[in-house]
């Protein structure tokens, strides 16, 4: 769990599952399942620019990139 150290009112709780975020101190919490979530491995970022994300989805042989102007 990460606590917004300039505004405590905003928390972020996350697992495998996902991330899910409370702007109220907890009272509400988003939900699980209105977002894209995987669990990557192997993190790199190119030296280029724009920066390139690379990274390895875990229990997948495919690999992502994502441009940083995106």
């Amino acid at each position: 769990m990460w606590v917004n150290p300039k505004n405590p009112q905003i928390l972020l709780l996350v697992s495998d599952q996902g991330a899910v975020i409370s702007v109220n101190g907890g009272e509400s919490w988003g939900s699980w399942y209105n977002q894209p979530t995987a669990q990557l491995y192997h993190v790199a970022a190119t030296d280029t620019f724009p920066y390139l994300v690379c990274a390895g989805p875990a229990g997948k042989r495919l690999g992502v990139h994502l441009d940083t102007r995106q």
